[in-house]
């Protein structure tokens, strides 16, 4: 981690380049976080499409992403040992 001290003296090489890598730490971070995320959807439900129309196409990775995304929710309920909270009581 960068230590700089605030001043007012003008921002020279150094501290520049302190907070260009931050900012880069920062984002960078964000795309790991898709990067990984695209990669676990590849690895469940395969990297390839098989619709031939593009209206298909981008329906066809929505709903690849969409049964990520219960996937994930069940992984944790189970983790966490929480309750199964989209079932009515009732039931």
């Amino acid at each position: 981690m960068c230590a700089v001290a605030i001043t007012t003296a003008p921002v020279n090489k150094e501290m520049r380049k302190c907070l260009e890598n931050v900012q880069f730490l920062q984002h960078y971070h964000k795309r790991s976080n898709a990067e990984s995320t695209v990669n676990m959807i590849k690895a469940k439900f395969g990297g390839s499409v098989r619709s031939k129309k593009w209206t298909a196409q981008v329906n066809e990775v929505l709903c690849k992403v969409i049964c990520h995304n219960i996937c994930c929710v069940i992984m944790e309920l189970y983790e966490l040992k929480l309750e199964k909270l989209f079932v009515p009581k009732s039931l």
